[in-house]
């Protein structure tokens, strides 16, 4: 049977190609977007409104996703945006938005899928933070909070649900332009980072030859959801053995922040 997975934020960016990369490769995919009309052009098991702000929107897209589906078996918390400015000059009202979103947002999802993966004994939620929640830039001190937030809060649950069978990812991609549209896969830039002779880092490409896009980062983490969190049951997917060496590797890390 199909891994049922359910996104936030599938409007635009990683969370649009994402839905479509796994619909592509065999999962169910429910996809939710404030806003449902954005997904009228995306290909989905299911598309719903979801505004993660408002509990009731949360319980709603929950329970419509289990009564439709059947199950939940991954959670992708990827709704979410940054806020940038100098600390002094940034508002009490904005970043409490920004944390209802980033974080609190995040929290509310858990709560109301937990429970349903606690039943089957089994599940993933996979949190999309950034390289921020690790290093602080400047004019970026509120988004970087959030993140640092969302990481402590990612360490504490992958502690308390690993008991119940559920696994917590946590995704810290560096800076991504707000097109999807790309000329190099993820895949490539995957395989780039290392030199095909001695599968060690490649120095020509100490960083990312440019900054990945919502395309590049979704298809690892599709590559990754199938090898690490899903078993590779679906197609389209390499198993973690059939991978060649190159791609059990991790990534250089981009420079850039996100």
């Amino acid at each position: 049977m199909a891994q049922v997975v359910l996104i936030t934020g599938c409007s635009t960016g990683i969370g649009r190609d994402l839905a479509q990369r796994l619909t592509r490769s065999g999962y169910t995919v429910a996809a939710t977007a404030r806003r449902v009309e954005d997904l009228d052009d995306l290909a989905a098991a299911l598309k719903l409104p979801l505004d993660v702000t408002k509990q009731d929107s949360v319980d709603a897209a929950v329970a419509h996703t289990v009564e439709q589906l059947g199950r939940i078996d991954v959670l992708v918390n990827n709704a979410g945006y940054a806020l940038f400015g100098a600390v002094e000059e940034i508002s009490d009202e904005q970043v409490h938005a920004m944390f209802d979103v980033n974080v609190h947002g995040v929290l509310r999802m858990v709560r109301a899928v937990v429970p349903h993966m606690r039943r089957q004994k089994s599940g993933r939620i996979v949190n999309i933070s950034s390289i921020v929640g690790k290093l602080a830039v400047p004019v970026n001190g509120p988004y970087s909070a959030s993140k640092f937030a969302l990481e402590a809060l990612s360490d504490a649950l992958r502690l308390e649900l690993a008991p119940f069978g559920i696994r917590v990812v946590l995704i810290e991609p560096g800076s991504i332009p707000r097109t999807c549209a790309t000329r190099r896969s993820g895949r490539k830039l995957y395989r780039a980072s290392f030199s095909r002779r001695s599968r060690r880092p490649n120095p020509r490409h100490a960083i990312w030859p440019r900054s990945p896009s919502p395309a590049d980062w979704s298809c690892i983490w599709a590559i990754r959801l199938g090898t690490l969190c899903c078993g590779a049951s679906s197609k389209g997917l390499p198993r973690r053995d059939d991978r060649p060496a190159v791609m059990r590797r991790r990534p250089v890390r981009s420079t850039g922040s996100g």
